[in-house]
């Protein structure tokens, strides 16, 4: 509806510019940016957290930070190889990849709280007296 209302509208922001103002519309380009940054930081903690055992038990001299670390950084230099592709044709062979990986992250934390659940003061997210 709205791009019949302004044709230039391809996007959200665009639709915020065009209903706002540009001054909205940076807003909005920068807020998005922000949740997509922290949406892939938070999948980074996860991975990382999720492999970090599995890499601590092959090589167990390893400080646990560093194990964190390079996780890290190595998932980011995959995300980044990623992000550099001329064509977003090339993903589609990883987009099974992707969907495996993530219910397998899924499955992997439902099994985690089910062997090992939460009780009062046992876990460090818990809330203290």
């Amino acid at each position: 509806a709205a791009r019949r209302l302004d044709p230039r509208v391809r996007d959200y922001t665009k639709m915020v510019g065009a209903a706002y103002g540009t001054t909205a519309e940076a807003l909005v380009t920068v807020l998005i940016v922000l949740y997509v940054f922290g949406a892939c930081w938070g999948y980074l903690v996860l991975l990382s957290d999720t492999l970090g055992p599995l890499v601590r038990k092959v090589a167990p001299a390893v400080d646990e930070s560093l194990v964190r670390i390079l996780l890290q950084c190595g998932s980011t230099a995959v995300c980044i190889g990623l992000c550099s592709l001329r064509s977003i044709n090339t993903l589609k062979y990883s987009s099974a990849l992707a969907v495996a990986a993530v219910l397998t992250t899924v499955v992997m934390l439902v099994r985690n709280y089910a062997a090992h659940p939460c009780t009062a003061g046992d876990c460090a997210t818990a809330a203290g007296p």
